[in-house]
């Protein structure tokens, strides 16, 4: 059962959390499927009755004041009366809940590489009552006492240090230890945290603050058949200047003792900000070693959430609707540090190339909404961890420190973290610090910036010595007020002639109307490239002027910045995604570039979506003409990459997946036999990874059997191998196989990543024909599927299952088969959940996008 937002309201007016006390018994996990849970909740109310969040199997004792009371356990609530009014009330909850399988509430993971378990849990926004019974809403916040009893070979940790620890021996002979934990300083319950199981622990001993006044030990976690692959002194590495950063740049000392960061498997998220015991995906530890480009993601999620242990655990937001208060400072704090404080410099491309596009997809869709967002209940809330609420938000604040300045801006922070620290707060609350740190009044600014929805888009035109931009919003169905919306905007704007690597003239403009005419000089008028918004200062979609995208698409080879191409091939994406470019020209042209940028992220990102544009936004009968001049170009640059002295092993591997990728659109036997040849070939360059890539297309092209995949994966248990394996096995082109993997993702045997590889597998671009009955059963099991699983695994079926390359041959736009079946379901489910509904919608918007593409192709 959810909790809207007016239940959380009432409740948190009445309730004030003293301390939780947390009990878990994990002795059985590996042998059984719940666990003894025991929460004691001291709190003041001025009501007698309310209820406290929890889901279990069996609520076996409540105690109200130390009385026993009749346990009243309904709709995953526990419903309590006869409380004080007047003073301290104490409430304990025995429980058994249940292990998880789908990384919400404690998910356990049994390594079949070498037997051992993995415990870990992940409550955002609303699964903390998954573990333990708790006032599961951000601004009803508590001091956390943990004791957790575990096998006494496991690791157990919390978001406090180990205080103490005492071993035995059960009745049933099981030695055993039991540790508690310091009690933690005021939290909300979606951030607290337990581990559990025999992780391998990496000590990275005490980072100190320049005056030596905070100190702060340091420990790497991970499961032991991964241990060998972890690169550990570049995590903390970027941990030590993460934590020399944040803590000069807020000047609030980083409160939460220790810094322990525990890499997980089978998680649903990229990492999770919970204090001192903060959990990241393991993905981000590569078998074979991970690229530069993994490199610098990696360390732009840790200081991500190294920023949310300020910007949402010290100050957190009081409702979802300030989701943004966290999430958008953290996404957009998390570059900054990256380029100020670390190697990867190049954090603000990334961002500028792949992360916005997330925003500028997001919030052209349908179902957009502002950055402020309205959430009724935390069904709303979760899918609302979006790309308007991290990527929109983190490109808005940085127009906002362009606006205020950096000074400013930090100064703000610091005035926000001081007044509420350890509190829950509001948007009010750091508008008000704004203003008080700049004299300004920015509710205009908020207005347009944070409550509005839709894009801007800023288009160039050259109109003699003029160079004209052009302000206006997107209309977006439903949403009216989009295509009125007009901001203040602050960038640059940079001109090149013709193959110079650095522009001859930069410009600053604010532009706060429709239109803003610019006087060229003679130089200026008659510059090849002339690129607004060239330090990516401000989020709107850019359109170039007629020359300078024609430039573009001939090559950006001499320009140095990587901010600036990052810029120009975010404007040509985003042509392509809204109908205005070519996709075969951009197809093409994104190959011909990769084949001389040397930076890894433009190299990839390019060379994923001219995969992408052919698989989409393409009709079949033209896959074939536009692939074969890509993959000769890939098949030549692969060779070159792999016979150069020495191999750049990063940029062999971006050149071979794109060229997997590739056949599976347009196969040839020239090309299957070139990668059946690479996975004996070339072993230093062939990671896991990219051999199940391989084995993937061979499978998805009919070259491989089952029993041959299961001969490549022989030898190698893996967790991942297992993982990879279901995808490649699911992918074959018969329709016995594809039935037999999709009762399988419908069983409900199957964990969440397995889960996710098995629709991967079926869900192939190029069998469109072979899909056709499980489209039809896709839409017959979707609302049924949705009721009856979790929100995570809800959603996993919708994004995963969905058919997502439409055929233009089934009908043109709203008459295709696909989107008319896609209408017919909305039309016989308007009382679906509302965030099925959503995602639902998102993926027609899709569809008809693509048709439009394809149509006008």
């Amino acid at each position: 059962m959810t909790l809207t937002q007016v239940e959380a309201q009432n409740r948190s007016e009445q309730i004030t959390v003293d301390n939780y006390r947390i009990s878990l018994d994990l002795t059985h996990a590996t042998s059984s499927n719940t666990f003894p849970s025991r929460a004691t909740v001291t709190f003041h109310s001025k009501a007698p009755e309310t209820h406290l969040d929890l889901v279990a199997e069996q609520v076996t004792s409540v105690k109200v004041n130390g009385a026993e009371t009749e346990v009243d356990f309904r709709d995953d609530r526990v419903y309590l009366s006869g409380l004080d009014t007047e003073g301290l009330n104490e409430v304990t909850v025995e429980a058994l809940c249940i292990y998880s399988r789908t990384g919400e509430g404690l998910h356990r993971y049994h390594d079949p590489e070498d037997g051992r378990y993995y415990l870990y849990t992940q409550y955002e926004p609303f699964d903390a009552h998954r573990v333990y019974a708790c006032f599961d809403q951000p601004d009803l916040k508590g001091t956390w006492d943990f004791e957790l009893t575990g096998p006494e070979s496991w690791t157990l940790l919390s978001n406090g240090a180990e205080i103490e620890r005492e071993t035995w021996e059960t009745e049933d002979h099981i030695k055993v230890q039991t540790c508690r934990f310091a009690q933690t300083k005021r939290l909300s319950s979606y951030i607290t945290a337990v581990i559990a199981g025999e992780y391998q622990k990496f000590d990275g001993g005490v980072w100190k603050s320049e005056d030596g006044d905070l100190q702060i030990p340091l420990g790497l976690y991970c499961r032991q058949t991964l241990a060998a692959d972890f690169d550990t002194e570049d995590v903390f590495e970027v941990t030590r200047q993460g934590l020399e950063f944040f803590n000069n740049a807020y000047q609030f000392p980083y409160p939460w003792g220790k810094y322990d960061q525990i890499y997980v498997p089978e998680y649903n998220l990229g990492a999770m900000e919970n204090p001192g015991c903060i959990t990241f995906n393991e993905k981000m530890i590569v078998r074979g070693g991970p690229s530069r480009t993994q490199r610098s993601n990696r360390a732009n999620t840790i200081l991500h959430e190294m920023c949310h242990m300020w910007f949402g655990d010290l100050v957190t937001p009081r409702w979802w609707d300030d989701l943004w208060l966290k999430e958008s400072f953290a996404d957009n704090q998390g570059y900054f540090a990256e380029q100020e404080a670390t190697q990867y410099t190049e954090s603000f491309t990334t961002f500028a190339a792949a992360r916005k596009s997330w925003a500028y997809t997001q919030d052209l869709r349908p179902t957009t909404h502002p950055i402020m967002a309205e959430i009724p209940d935390l069904d709303a809330a979760k899918q609302n961890f979006d790309g308007i609420t991290y990527a929109k938000g983190s490109a808005v604040l940085t127009q906002l420190m362009v606006h205020l300045g950096r000074e400013n801006f930090f100064g703000a922070a610091r005035r926000y973290f001081q007044k509420h620290a350890f509190q829950a707060a509001s948007f009010s609350d750091l508008i008000a610090a704004l203003e008080e740190q700049t004299g300004r009044d920015l509710g205009p600014w908020v207005r347009v910036w944070l409550q509005t929805a839709g894009p801007s888009v800023i288009r160039a035109t050259r109109e003699g010595r003029e160079f004209v931009l052009h302000q206006a919003g997107v209309p977006i169905e439903g949403h009216p007020e989009t295509g009125k919306t007009i901001r203040p905007h602050t960038f640059t704007i940079a001109f090149f002639a013709a193959n110079a690597t650095e522009p001859f003239s930069v410009r600053e403009v604010t532009m706060e109307a429709e239109t803003l005419r610019l006087d060229l000089t003679e130089g200026e008028a008659a510059a090849t490239m002339i690129v607004p918004n060239a330090g990516d200062e401000t989020y709107a979609l850019i359109e170039l002027d007629a020359v300078s995208q024609a430039s573009a698409m001939a090559g950006l080879l001499e320009i140095a910045d990587t901010r600036i191409r990052a810029v120009i091939w975010q404007s040509l994406w985003m042509g392509v995604y809204n109908g205005r470019i070519d996709p075969a020209a951009f197809a093409l042209a994104a190959v011909e570039s990769a084949s001389t940028e040397e930076l890894g992220i433009l190299r990839e990102i390019n060379l994923v979506r001219s995969v992408q544009v052919i698989s989409h936004f393409l009709p079949r009968q033209r896959w074939a003409a536009t692939a074969q001049p890509s993959l000769k170009l890939i098949s030549s640059q692969v060779q070159d990459e792999l016979e150069a002295s020495p191999v750049d092993v990063d940029r062999a591997r971006s050149w071979i997946n794109a060229y997997a990728q590739l056949l599976r659109l347009h196969p040839t036997e020239e090309g299957l036999k070139e990668l059946t040849e690479l996975l004996e070939a070339h072993p230093e360059v062939i990671n896991p990874a990219l051999k199940w890539t391989i084995l993937t297309t061979l499978a998805a092209t009919g070259k491989l059997s089952q029993s041959e995949l299961e001969s490549h994966a022989s030898g190698d248990q893996s967790g991942e191998t297992q993982v990879f394996l279901a995808t490649a096995k699911a992918a074959i082109p018969s329709l016995e196989v594809k039935q037999a993997a999709w009762k399988s993702a419908l069983s409900g045997e199957l964990s969440n990543e397995m889960f996710s590889a098995t629709l991967e597998g079926i869900n192939q671009a190029s069998q469109y024909e072979l899909l056709a009955d499980l489209r039809e059963d896709f839409f017959q099991q979707l609302e049924s599927f949705w009721n009856n699983n979790s929100i995570g695994m809800g959603t996993r079926y919708v994004t995963q299952a969905f058919p997502s390359s439409p055929d233009l041959s089934a009908g043109i736009g709203t008459e295709n088969e696909l989107v008319k079946r896609t209408d017919q379901w909305l039309a016989e489910h308007r009382d679906a959940s509302h965030a099925l509904l959503r995602l639902v919608k998102e993926k027609r918007d899709d569809l008809v996008r693509y048709l439009r593409a394809q149509e006008n192709a």
